[in-house]
């Protein structure tokens, strides 16, 4: 559901302030972040500051009215200059991580206004504030997405925003400001040997998707109960790389179907679920996409335009990742930076073609002042929603700060369970893991990364912690006292045959030198050195447990045969060896699952969500398959129910009892598939539709609920139209998507749309010459549970256009088509179901 922060708390506050019950002086006195040293002591009162220092409480200070408003009073005070200035960012900060490319940009002070300058480039977050010396350092991106725990993702972020807004209070982020270029990395790499795929949540939309929100709402205090929010996160790379099935580099040949099915599912519940902030696009060209523009996404209007705001309603800023302008192919001069801002690209903070060129550009005329106000607009209502021009005293996030807030017991825990809820166990023959303390006198722990931070995250985008637990430090401190810990601490072979000999356990820590944005891997094999370092070891005849620290898939089919346990670990952060000590030892259960498929050596892009043909998947291409994950104890699965086992309206109830039927404590987690047995075109033989992870004492059963809505049924049809189509569904519970336990089916008795109503049709011109350009516009409503749908402008009854919108009950939003008609005569247009308004075209 798409949501936007109302001001009732405040509201409250305000009235209660107003009418005396209660007085400002009772209200706690903590220090004014630095931010608000812009404005004079006597500015700020009670409730509102007097922004503009004119002792009158304009409508852009007023507290009470609802933020739109507000933007739009302060917009219609700016002059031209000062709105083209706040988008060109003239200064830029020192530092970060693309100096090169005019990293920081800030918009400047509006001294008459009361605007204080503000950056909008704030660091990264994607799993620890990357400039905040010291910060927690949670696991990576693809180890967070392992634990397939939304709660915990929520509680995660929740934690990584309130670090970032407590730097920011007291400025300790070299005057960066409230938006992070992170966390939320959506693109979904077919091709994992893609060198950014450790940032996402894995090859699958609806577990990215799930995810996804879990992070924004989690890092902007979403569900908080605070009438402002945290901080501002970015949703990345729009879209960048995404989809690609071939080997790196990759192209712009995405298929229409591909871009909807695959990759916008997850932005879209970004936006429209987690009222994400910002949006990041990449430099992806579009040239093979002809119905999506057929332009550079950084110069698409149906990209940034059509598709984000119109059809998801995103009122945030999109902004252009460092370089991305110019990588797009388009000079970076006056008409490069007018066409990109008219397109609907707000910000080029990382960049220098809006600093260089806009200006002049606005100047000379060459930029619609639509345009201009538009991304101005979005820049204001970001500072509003944060609540930076209101008094400090009315919102509980000024009041966090890095000694109250920063590296607190909570975070480190919540590290360290990440940690621990993230480890995939992949192999454990005879039950060779968790080791009994008390039988383990002596252990080899082996491999160059077994005492390298480096084993514990790749060398960017986190934070710097005050200590890294690794692997090895784990294992000292998880043994029993007087266990003798061996260790070979390299790839020499004899060394490691040495340190294993003789000891009742060997350790293996294997991966990936973790790569740079810049350097994909050549294959998915175990980097050179690792294979003859476990076939040394193994070959000693000590027992041998390998773990895998890694962001990719690691493919090994004499790993899987000969090491009789296996532990994917990834990078686990800061608190990563704790974690991997204890699942060895069995001080924690293992219940990650995998959110990649694990293809065998020499396979090409796989994934289990394919289409009939589409790829080959089978025991020949799979080592391992996406939600995998084996427990030290077994769990059972009974009792599917579907309610009502037929429907009309494809809404749909499903439960199923898991039961925890080992002797161990254990997370189990239920995954729900979903297949349309009888769809008109081709779709995934299984789909994942719904997950739950639940921890159970030995002996213990819950019932695990799911619920399917029509958008979780719908298709594209043969035109691309959205649609439940009648027929049967085959519902599949499993411990993965190959292991699958339960089935029953239900049906859908009648096709499902999407339903609008319309209002306020409109055009801009009623006399136009041939082909000359004119705006067609309506309000649309949305009245029905499908909440994508296609919107048609209509000329003389046929059906000109369409556009994908998605609206819940009751809620709005205006659309506009552009139209062009060659024919001269009388003509009739109109959009959707609404009488038409006659044209008269010379």
């Amino acid at each position: 559901m798409f949501k936007v922060k109302n001001l009732a708390m405040a509201a409250v506050i305000v009235a209660l302030i107003t009418l005396g019950i209660i007085s400002f002086s009772c209200l706690p006195q903590k220090k004014v972040p630095e931010y608000y040293q812009f404005y004079q002591p006597g500015q700020i009162h009670e409730t509102w500051i007097d922004l503009n220092n004119n002792g009158v409480m304009d409508p852009y200070e007023n507290t009470e009215l609802p933020i739109e408003q507000r933007v739009e009073d302060l917009l219609s005070r700016m002059t031209l200059e000062e709105k083209a200035a706040q988008i060109a960012m003239p200064k830029r900060l020192d530092g970060g991580n693309c100096d090169s490319c005019g990293n920081g940009g800030v918009s400047p002070a509006i001294d008459r206004l009361g605007l204080p300058e503000f950056s909008w480039y704030a660091d990264e977050s994607l799993h620890g504030v990357q400039s905040l010396k010291p910060a927690t350092v949670f696991p990576y991106s693809i180890a967070i997405a392992a634990t397939w725990d939304e709660k915990l993702v929520h509680e995660l972020y929740s934690a990584a925003g309130d670090e970032f807004r407590a730097a920011f209070n007291v400025d300790k982020l070299r005057g960066l400001g409230l938006v992070t270029w992170s966390p939320v990395v959506l693109e979904i790499p077919h091709n994992k040997k893609y060198e950014r795929a450790p940032e996402t949540y894995g090859e699958d939309p609806f577990l990215t998707s799930r995810l996804a929100v879990a992070t924004a709402r989690g890092f902007q205090g979403e569900d908080d109960n605070i009438p402002y929010e945290k901080a501002i996160c970015t949703a990345k790379h729009f879209i960048y790389c995404s989809g690609a099935r071939d080997e790196f580099p990759l192209g712009s040949n995405i298929p229409e179907r591909t871009i909807r099915e695959i990759i916008f599912p997850a932005y879209r519940a970004a936006i429209r679920e987690g009222n994400v902030g910002q949006i990041m696009t990449g430099a992806e060209g579009w040239d093979k996409a002809p119905h999506l523009g057929g332009d550079p996404i950084n110069y698409s209007p149906v990209i940034l335009t059509e598709v984000l705001r119109e059809g998801w309603g995103f009122k945030g800023i999109v902004c252009a990742d460092c370089g991305a302008l110019g990588e797009a192919g388009i000079e970076e001069n006056l008409l490069g930076a007018a066409t990109a801002l008219e397109a609907g690209l707000d910000s080029n903070a990382c960049g220098t073609t809006y600093k260089n060129n806009l200006p002049q550009a606005v100047e000379k005329g060459m930029v619609d002042l639509k345009a201009i106000n538009n991304a101005v607009r979005n820049f204001l209502r970001i500072r509003f929603r944060l609540g930076l021009f209101d008094p400090p005293q009315m919102n509980p996030y000024n009041e966090l700060t890095p000694q109250e807030n920063v590296l607190t017991k909570k975070h480190i825990a919540l590290a360290l369970q990440a940690a621990r809820e993230s480890i995939v166990l992949l192999k454990n023959e005879n039950s060779l893991l968790p080791l009994d303390r008390k039988n383990i006198r002596s252990l080899a722990v082996i491999g160059p990364y077994a005492d390298k931070a480096r084993s514990l995250i790749p060398p960017d985008y986190n934070g710097t912690p005050p200590y890294w637990v690794t692997p090895l430090k784990g294992i000292e401190k998880a043994v029993a006292p007087g266990t003798e810990v061996r260790t070979s601490l390299s790839f020499d072979v004899e060394e490691a045959i040495k340190a294993a000999k003789g000891t009742d356990v060997a350790v293996v820590i294997t991966g990936p030198d973790p790569a740079f944005e810049s350097t994909p891997r050549k294959n998915l094999a175990l980097p050179e050195g690792f294979l003859p370092l476990l076939k040394a070891v193994e070959g000693t005849g000590t027992p041998t447990v390998a773990v895998l620290v890694n962001g990719t898939p690691i493919s090994s089919d004499w790993m899987k045969e000969h090491i009789p346990a296996i532990i994917e670990a990834w990078y686990g952060g800061m608190e990563g060896g704790t974690a991997i000590a204890e699942v060895i030892f069995g001080d924690y259960n293992p219940g990650g699952k995998l959110p990649w498929t694990y293809p065998r050596v020499g396979v090409g892009p796989l994934y289990y969500n394919y289409k009939p043909g589409e790829i080959t998947y089978d025991q020949s291409t799979v080592l391992w398959p996406f939600g995998y994950g084996l427990s030290y104890t077994k769990f059972s699965y009974s009792n599917l129910e579907i309610f009502p086992k037929s429907t009309d309206s494809a809404h749909v109830k499903i439960k199923v009892e898991v039961k925890n039927v080992g002797e161990r404590k254990g997370d189990a987690v239920v995954q729900m598939y979903l297949r349309d047995v009888e769809a008109s075109v081709a779709v995934p033989l299984k789909q994942l539709r719904g997950f739950k992870r639940v921890t159970l004492e030995p002996g213990e059963a819950k019932t695990v609920e799911f619920e399917l809505m029509p958008d979780d049924l719908s298709l594209l049809d043969d035109n691309l139209e959205t649609i439940v189509e009648p027929g049967t569904f085959e519902v599949m519970i499993g411990e993965s998507s190959e292991d699958i336990v339960l089935r029953d089916t239900f049906e859908v008795t009648a096709p499902v749309k999407a339903k609008f109503n319309y209002n306020n049709l409109m055009v801009t011109k009623d006399k136009v010459k041939a082909l000359e350009p004119f705006e067609v516009k309506a309000t649309v409503i949305g009245t029905g549970e499908l909440e994508e749908g296609d919107v048609k402008l209509y000329v003389d009854g046929k059906c000109l256009k369409s556009k994908k919108v998605c609206l819940q009950p009751g809620e709005s939003r205006n659309l506009s088509f552009t139209c062009k008609i060659e024919k001269p005569g009388t003509h009739t247009v109109t959009i959707g179901n609404l009488p038409g308004i006659k044209i008269s075209v010379e």
